[in-house]
């Protein structure tokens, strides 16, 4: 007859504690992270809306120095020197270049002397801004034909006089400094969150060994119980055993009988 397994005991704590303790982690982890990438992008994406408004607001103050001969054709010579003194006071660490626009596509400004005259590439982003939208998009101030590689937060906005648009402004935002921005604010929230996960893995903590407590203590008696289950089924074995020894005798005993 085979004899069981050896029995369980509560000497480690039990494997299904320890896998739940790293599950836990783990999934408290993914979840700092997720909420850390979802923090993020909603902070960059307000943080572009805020410099899509502040464009806003310069075309609106530029708006009351242009002329409408301004936004006709690439300006003078002296119109242009009184732009560069009007934008002068917008210019600043971070609005790096700015590019107003005809309703047929030309720079007619820019504090980029260069660019002035050039024909649009963006043909659908000035009609939005036309037609009053606002448009946003991270780019490369590289890319406008400029000799300076910088990334940027490019936004086209309405020039509006008289209560008419009249032309499109674009302007070039230092996108390292929203980022920075942003990066300065997320650390703060990162560390306020590592923080409350620590804490909340914390508590999960004595729980968890109240849980393997009480199954150590509960394999402790299943330890027990199987112990005396074989102590007692080796008794029985012994007995049937001995049993079996003296009908054997009997039997021999009764076969030796004269009757």
């Amino acid at each position: 007859m085979t004899s069981p397994p050896p029995p369980p005991t509560g000497a480690r704590p039990p494997r299904l504690v320890l896998r739940f303790a790293i599950y836990s982690a783990f999934a408290l982890a993914l979840a700092g992270a997720g909420i850390l990438y979802v923090v993020r992008a909603q902070m960059l994406d307000q943080a572009e809306r805020d410099t899509a408004e502040r464009a806003e607001r310069v075309a609106m103050r530029v708006s009351e120095q242009l002329e409408l001969r301004d936004v006709e054709r690439p300006v003078s010579a002296r119109r242009r020197a009184a732009l560069d003194a009007a934008f002068s006071y917008e210019l600043g660490d971070d609005l790096v270049l700015v590019k107003l626009w005809s309703p047929a596509g030309v720079v007619v400004y820019s504090n980029d002397h260069d660019l002035i005259g050039s024909r649009t590439s963006e043909a659908d982003e000035l009609r939005a801004a036309l037609e009053g939208e606002v448009g946003r998009e991270v780019t490369d101030v590289a890319r406008e034909g400029t000799s300076r590689a910088l990334k940027s937060l490019e936004t086209f906005v309405p020039i509006r006089k008289g209560g008419r648009v009249v032309a499109g402004l674009e302007t070039f935002h230092d996108y390292e400094r929203v980022a920075a921005d942003v990066r300065t604010t997320m650390t703060q929230v990162s560390i306020a969150l590592v923080l409350t996960l620590l804490l909340l893995y914390a508590i999960l903590l004595p729980i968890l060994r109240q849980v393997t407590r009480a199954l150590g203590a509960r394999n402790s008696r299943l330890a027990e119980h199987a112990a005396e289950l074989e102590k007692a089924l080796d008794e029985r074995r012994r007995a049937e055993h001995r049993l079996t020894k003296a009908e054997q005798s009997y039997r021999s005993l009764v076969e030796q009988l004269p009757l």
